[in-house]
């Protein structure tokens, strides 16, 4: 395999010694000693021929083993031609022309074949030597047709500096001389993001300064530093007074490369020409001249006559040194500073080292403007790369989801500075990596870490459709959802928990009612505990209606339906035809009837009351539920509305009817099954609702037409007080006992009255929706319903700020209102649509699917509620034919009772 020789096997020196070419006239000064040195290991043969240049034969008979010199443009062609050289015995010489682009040189050969021994020598003298330029250059050597040696392509250079002939009576300039910040980056990079401020005194001399060899042209590294001499004397280079520049000898500083192809050159010429830029930063003005083409060297101007001030720097920031690709590591290559012409200083030369290293990417920096962030906000990154070919920045989101950004697709630089994410970071612990690529299999990695505060997970939507189901045909429930912020969601069914992550709906097939609770699991640790709500779908079978039969047009009194859970047994009143039913819960049956439109039912279920309003003495029957036994009736000789028992069954008091200002009291005594004594209390007109206060010492009654309330003590049936409620239309109590508060729904004027029972005064008033008729406390007494009759609404009151909390839509008219048994739902009867409306209580929101009740079977107007064994509650709907009451009370057949049985929720 052809070999070739090394830059080292040649030398070129002065008479003093150094490669130094003096600006000179003196033919005496430059005098050049020329070696070729035997460095191969072994005998070196050289064939004796005549002396050719390169590249202008092809290897011939009589061409000898050639070596090739010139000077550059350093000397004029003349000077060239004019060489003196001093041959070793049997060596010749030829002179070659130069062209414009070409110089002139000249080769030597052996005339016959030599052997040079290893580690020994061929001397050849040059002199003759007139330089007039202070430019610098290299002597360039090249080599053909030495057997086992490929010939030049590119020649060896060797760099001379040329400076003036020294002068003793000149000083030497004080120049301490270094490098700072060395700056490596890739193409597209700005310099300026890697360079950092230095203290000028701390100068980097006598170390190679690092030179990364190009992975590829699409990875330029663009090597770069700053040349930097300082003046040591606390005096300018020049002093003001003196040292004037001549004309025509100007200060100049050269800074020159060798280029060439070889491992010794730092680049080639072609790219230095087209990359390498040398700027000048200093105190006092310099101006740099514009780079030759084809020249190794920059040339600069000092503007003023101090040169550098009193321990002043004058900086050089040399950059965009491209390599070669795959380049020999760890080779050293020169860079040379010359400074000529400066007034009483002979020129200096110095040199620095250039190291070409094989390139390893780092991250040297990567950080965020904030290390703690609420989720849902931003970042700003800033890093940066150094010997990067690439660069990525990689991350997770909370959903364990990759987000990469690469330099190689545009998506972010090999440095950024303030650069925001474009997915904000969601993990609580973000890892963020800036890996930087080389060649190498494995990047260099950096990490930082953002804490992520994340937000607790929110339900903002959870519906069933159905959510009241007839189970006596296949019902497939859809649940859908919304949450946010959840890592996981899950459904419970009566299956177990279903994981249901990522989905919006879910399908389940119902066969009972059951709670299904939707659970939202936050993201990090903060919050441990799901966020979850739970729907409650309901199963109800429709039961067989009661056929009740209609003669008319007839207002019902209230209740018009009471169930006695203890009998099983229901009583529905009829007022179209003065017949009071008994149905059998366990057949729905009529099992008995009896004559009279108003009941009553002592609390323990033992005692049915029914007022019979014949024309005659409108007596009023106690009934023993269990044996059927009926008391002698009593005659009160008034039109009863309404009747209500003691708790402790000793008195009844019967409320007059319509524009009558009384309340009848009647004894009880329930062993003997007997009714008496009489007494007749004189209240307001149209004596409607009555409660009791908690220790039974009060009856109120609520006067309908007087517009207001009067207090009765049951002891001895006393009127105690009478007070205004400040609206009209009195209709419906509900107590909450633990507060002793009373409220009444008063329909003429929107409002529910708050009543003090232990001051039997007015605490104030709610505003409500049009006309409310009836009111329904929750069962932890917390709300309090109010059917809106004229509004279509349930307005929900809570009862410790006594304030409306939301309203709730429910069918037309809404009337009776009626608790189901397991205390998760209450019934809303609705008048005009003839339906049943399911409201969750838990929610506080009416289920989508109403319970029809018969177009043409009367309108709701009381209900009953039946706890049917340990798994139903059945609800029973008492229903009214009265057209004064609402436009939609015509139209009916029947007062038919309908019947629905509810499961309860078994979760």
């Amino acid at each position: 395999m052809a070999k070739k020789l090394k830059p080292e096997c040649f030398d070129i020196v002065n008479i003093n010694g150094k490669p130094v070419l003096f600006r000179t006239d003196d033919i005496s000064v430059n005098k050049f000693t020329f070696k070729v040195i035997n460095l191969t290991g072994e005998e070196l043969g050289l064939n004796g021929g005549k002396p050719v240049k390169p590249k202008t034969l092809s290897a011939a008979e009589g061409d000898g083993s050639s070596f090739n010199f010139n000077f550059e443009s350093m000397l004029a062609p003349e000077v060239v031609k004019g060489l003196t050289l001093t041959l070793p015995e049997d060596w010749a010489a030829e002179f070659f022309e130069g062209s414009d682009t070409v110089p002139g040189s000249w080769s030597v050969a052996p005339a016959k074949n030599i052997t040079i021994p290893p580690n020994e020598f061929v001397v050849f003298y040059i002199e003759n030597i007139k330089c007039s330029t202070t430019q610098p250059g290299n002597f360039e050597i090249m080599y053909l047709n030495i057997p086992g040696y490929t010939d030049s392509v590119f020649p060896i250079a060797k760099h001379l500096d040329v400076m003036n002939p020294p002068d003793p009576q000149k000083k030497t300039l004080p120049l301490e001389r270094g490098y700072i910040n060395p700056i490596h980056p890739i193409q597209g990079q700005s310099s300026a993001q890697h360079e950092e401020e230095f203290d000028w005194t701390d100068l980097l001399d006598g170390q190679a300064v690092p030179v990364y060899i190009t992975y590829d042209a699409g990875a330029l590294i663009q090597n770069g530093f700053t040349y930097v001499l300082t003046n040591t004397s606390k005096d300018p280079i020049v002093p003001p007074a003196t040292g004037t520049p001549t004309a025509g000898d100007p200060p100049v500083l050269y800074i020159s490369f060798l280029f060439g192809e070889e491992d010794y050159a730092i680049t080639t010429q072609i790219l230095a020409d087209n990359n390498i830029t040398i700027d000048v930063d200093a105190k006092l003005q310099w101006t740099p001249v514009q780079h030759t083409q084809g020249t190794a060297y920059w040339q600069f101007m000092p503007q003023n006559p101090q040169i550098i001030e009193g321990y002043g720097s004058v900086k050089f920031p040399i950059r965009k040194i491209i390599t070669q690709l795959n380049v020999q590591p760890d080779t050293i290559s020169l860079l040379f500073v010359q400074i000529n012409n400066i007034p009483g200083y002979n020129d200096a030369a110095y040199t620095l080292q250039m190291q070409k290293l094989k390139a390893e990417a780092s991250i040297e920096k990567l950080e965020s403007d904030k290390y703690t962030i609420n989720f849902g906000e931003n970042i700003q990154l800033t890093w940066v790369s150094s010997l990067a070919k690439r660069v990525t920045i990689d991350y997770r989101t909370r959903d364990d989801q990759p987000i990469t950004l690469d330099s190689a697709k545009g998506e972010i630089k090999l440095d950024g500075t303030n650069f925001t994410l474009p997915i904000a970071p969601s993990a609580e612990k973000t890892v963020i990596r800036a890996s930087a690529y080389d060649d190498s299999e494995k990047p260099a990695t950096k990490d930082i870490t953002i804490d992520v505060i994340q937000p607790q997970a929110g339900i903002v939507s959870f519906t069933a459709n159905p959510q009241l189901a007839d189970i006596t045909t296949t019902v497939n429930v859809v649940f859908e959802w919304q949450v946010t912020n959840a890592k996981k969601v899950t459904l419970t069914t009566p299956e177990g928990e279903k994981d249901v992550t990522g989905k919006t709906s879910d399908t389940y097939t119902l066969q009972k009612t059951f709670a299904f609770t939707l659970k939202a699991y936050s993201y990090g640790t903060q919050f441990p505990a799901p966020t979850q709500k739970t729907l409650r779908v309901y199963a109800y079978r429709p039961g067989k209606s009661i056929p009740i039969p209609s003669s008319g047009n007839q207002m019902q009194t209230f209740p018009a339906i009471l169930v006695n859970n203890p009998k099983g047994k229901i009583y529905a009143v009829n007022n179209s035809n003065n017949t009071v039913y008994e149905i059998d819960v366990n057949t729905s049956g009529i099992v008995k009837t009896y004559s009279g439109s108003v009941i009553a039912l002592s609390q323990n279920g033992e005692k049915l009351f029914i007022h019979n309003p014949d024309a005659n003495n409108f007596g009023v029957t106690m009934y023993d539920t269990g044996s059927g036994n009926a008391s002698p009736r009593y005659n009160l000789n008034i039109p009863v509305y309404q009747m209500i028992v003691s708790p402790d069954l000793t008195r009844l008091y019967c409320a007059a009817t319509h524009n009558v200002d009384q309340v009848k009291r009647v004894d009880v005594n329930a062993g003997a099954n007997t009714l008496s004594v009489q007494q007749t209390i004189t209240v307001g007109k149209s004596p409607r609702a009555m409660a009791f206060n908690n220790d039974n010492s009060k009856l109120f009654v609520a006067n309908y037409d007087s517009d207001n309330v009067t207090v009765i003590r049951p002891s001895d049936g006393a009127v105690l007080s009478t007070f205004g409620l400040g609206t009209r239309e009195p209709t419906t109590f509900a107590a909450k006992r633990p507060a002793n508060k009373l409220y009444l729904a008063c329909e003429g004027e929107n409002y529910v009255v708050i009543i003090d029972m232990n001051g039997s005064n007015v605490l104030g008033k709610i505003a409500v929706r049009n006309r409310p008729s009836n009111v329904l406390l929750s069962p932890n007494g917390k709300y309090l319903y109010a059917a809106n009759f004229g509004s279509d609404t349930v307005s929900v009151i809570n009862t410790e700020t006594d304030t409306v909390e939301s309203t709730l839509t429910v069918g037309n008219a809404p009337l009776p209102l009626a608790l189901n048994g397991d205390a998760n739902v209450f019934f809303v009867g609705n008048y005009c649509s003839k339906t049943l409306s399911v409201v969750d209580i838990n929610n506080n929101v009416v289920l989508p699917q109403q319970l029809a009740t018969g177009d043409t079977n009367g309108n709701p107007f009381d209900m009953a509620v039946y706890t049917e064994g340990n798994d139903y509650t059945r609800v029973y709907v008492a229903k009214e034919s009265f057209q004064p009451r609402a436009d939609c009370a015509g139209n009916n057949n029947s007062l038919e009772i309908s019947v629905f049985s509810i499961q309860k929720p078994l979760q």
